[in-house]
């Protein structure tokens, strides 16, 4: 701008830069190639941005380059789909793409030398993918979005693996940090015998232990396999993706039929909404009581649009699970208000799952045994959790009921309990979050083996490394 030149020409200025230099490295080269395309569309100067995007996809199939070549795709579908015009090999072709492990940017998401983030452009990919009728395809790449942002999450607070599985988790989460590393200095296609092993490596380890190379990079979703389960378990499924500027929600009904909805809301915009909602129901009095109601009806509408509502059961007995994102996770679906005044709680049977794929390790079981188990830190009969714990245990049968609190609120007790006959446990105390780093925040329970305060502090992650077999905690 102080050199009243346009984006695209100070980009240009810098191939010619390198140029002068000796040859251009052709990793820079793409991307710089890619970046101008990219800025081209967000100007709307079409017949530009696609000579450039085609100049980058030629260097980058040359170097293998999976990073850039998703990303050109992606935006190579922009213009054919905004004049009506179909754009299926494109989109097949950044789809394809944005699934290589070459292509994660996981603890390094932040380094992007592209006008528009990884989040962003994937979250517009869907779009694109879902305006094309590419429906799998969307939701396999919006799968793929979500499970990176948790790996990435992991990695930044240290999350903490069994230790049986350490050596082999370090190994492979040491190694493709390598390999990112030495493309700084050498292009894709010199590493690629090294990243085709790494991904063999990859696939033996979700072959034996999903759930651990889960932790490592995203496992291919086998949607066939998905929807078999959701129909064997008679379980509705709601899966939501929540972008910077976009958001979705994938259904999988009963009857095993996919289906997705764009929803008219953004991250930040969930986020305020979540944040006030929680608010009003932190003050008494009807004015907060009435805004309260507003907000959740206003999410609901938000949320649970007509498109999702007709795959919705219609026996209340009927289980639905929801698979948050974001700031979802901090929003009880339960306590939404449908349109008629009444919580969603009062016409379905909801419970949460934390991702798609633990539902396909895990399934779930909605037992007709009720027991339920409390665990609660604080033992006075006068405080909140006594009065929580209390109010909820009148809905089941007393020899239903196994209270642990106090000195029984010990993690070996809760373990021994939810492997006897205890589907449910209740965790009934304040969960303050005292730091950035959920992992690390105490649990309402204790080591009873420990000697000292911090021997019998139990942390998030100490549950991550426990066994605890129960329907729902």
């Amino acid at each position: 701008r102080m050199h009243q030149e346009s984006p695209e020409a100070e980009l240009e200025s810098i191939i010619r830069m390198m140029a002068k230099q000796g040859s251009p490295d052709s990793a820079i080269l793409s991307q710089v190639y890619g970046a101008i395309g990219e800025i081209c569309i967000q100007l709307k100067e079409l017949p530009q941005a696609e000579a450039y995007l085609k100049k980058s996809i030629d260097v980058a199939v040359k170097t293998n380059d999976d990073a850039v070549l998703w990303r050109d795709y992606t935006n190579m579908a922009r213009a054919p789909l905004a004049q009506g015009l179909p754009a299926t090999e494109s989109l097949t072709s950044a789809a394809s793409h944005f699934r290589s492990p070459q292509a994660g940017a996981f603890f390094t998401a932040e380094h992007n030398p592209f006008p528009a983030t990884r989040d962003e452009l994937a979250s517009e990919l869907v779009s694109m993918l879902l305006s094309a009728n590419m429906l799998e395809q969307a939701f396999i790449t919006a799968e793929q979005l979500k499970e990176e942002a948790f790996i990435t999450e992991w990695q930044k607070n240290s999350g903490e693996v069994k230790s049986a599985d350490r050596e082999l988790y370090n190994d492979l989460v040491i190694e493709r940090a390598h390999l990112h590393a030495a493309e700084a200095s050498r292009t894709p296609n010199h590493m690629l015998g090294r990243w085709q092993d790494w991904m063999r490596r990859h696939q033996l380890l979700a072959a034996d232990n999903r759930e651990l190379a889960r932790l490592i990079s995203p496992v291919p979703l086998n949607l066939q396999e998905l929807v078999g389960k959701a129909q064997s378990n008679q379980v509705t499924i709601l899966d939501y993706l929540i972008g910077p500027k976009l958001s979705f929600v994938f259904t999988i009904d009963r009857q095993g039929r996919l289906s997705a909805a764009k929803l008219g809301v953004t991250r930040d915009q969930l986020k305020a909404q979540v944040n006030a909602m929680h608010q009003a129901s932190a003050k008494s009095g009807p004015e907060a009581r009435a805004a309260e109601k507003r907000l959740l009806q206003a999410l609901y509408n938000e949320l649970l649009p007509e498109h999702v509502q007709k795959f919705m059961p219609q026996n209340p007995d009927q289980l639905v699970a929801i698979v948050p994102d974001s700031v979802l996770f901090n929003l009880p679906f339960a306590a939404l208000v449908d349109n008629q005044g009444r919580y969603v709680v009062e016409s379905h049977t909801l419970t949460t799952l934390p991702a798609v794929l633990s539902f396909m390790d895990n399934g779930v079981t909605y037992s007709a045994d009720q027991s339920i188990v409390f665990n609660a830190g604080n033992e006075n009969q006068g405080s909140r959790e006594s009065a929580e714990a209390g109010e909820i245990a009148q809905l089941f049968q007393p020899d239903q009921v196994l209270k642990l609190v106090g000195k029984d609120s010990d993690i070996s007790q809760l373990q021994e309990q939810a492997k006897v006959s205890n589907p449910v446990l209740h965790f009934s105390a304040p969960f303050l979050l005292q730091d950035n780093n959920l992992f690390k925040a105490s649990l309402p329970m204790q080591v009873a083996s420990g000697t000292t305060p911090a021997e019998k502090r139990v942390s998030a992650d100490t549950l991550f490394r426990s066994t605890l077999p129960s329907d729902l905690a």
